[in-house]
């Protein structure tokens, strides 16, 4: 009885290692498949982003999505979130940058 709980143990945490190294290889980011990502992305405005994001979720609840489809998504949507806060950081910047009395750029008075 011992013997085979420890056979059984042994199998357990054989898969969970196999499970594992198949986790970490898929979250790793592929540089390539990135730049063509943000490629893809930098042309869109923060609204076109936004729907991007929305498409990603639906699909990535949708149960029949492979794995490499689901990773692929994943890194879209990283891109995308990058993206979005991107835009806002520039629109925040243009905002400190006007001149409190006419909200006009400062400079351009």
């Amino acid at each position: 009885m011992v013997k085979s709980n420890s056979k059984n143990l042994d199998k357990v945490h054989s898969q969970d290692q196999a499970t594992s190294k198949l986790q970490r290889e898929s979250r790793r980011e592929n540089p390539e498949l990135i730049k063509e990502l943000k490629r893809e992305i930098c042309s869109l405005n923060y609204e076109e982003c936004l729907k991007a994001l929305d498409l990603i979720l639906e699909e990535l609840q949708n149960e029949n999505v492979p794995l490499e489809h689901m990773h692929k998504y994943y890194l879209k949507g990283k891109v995308c979130i990058e993206h979005c806060e991107t835009l806002l950081d520039i629109t925040e910047q243009e905002i400190l940058e006007l001149d409190s009395d006419s909200l006009e750029p400062k400079g351009e008075l």
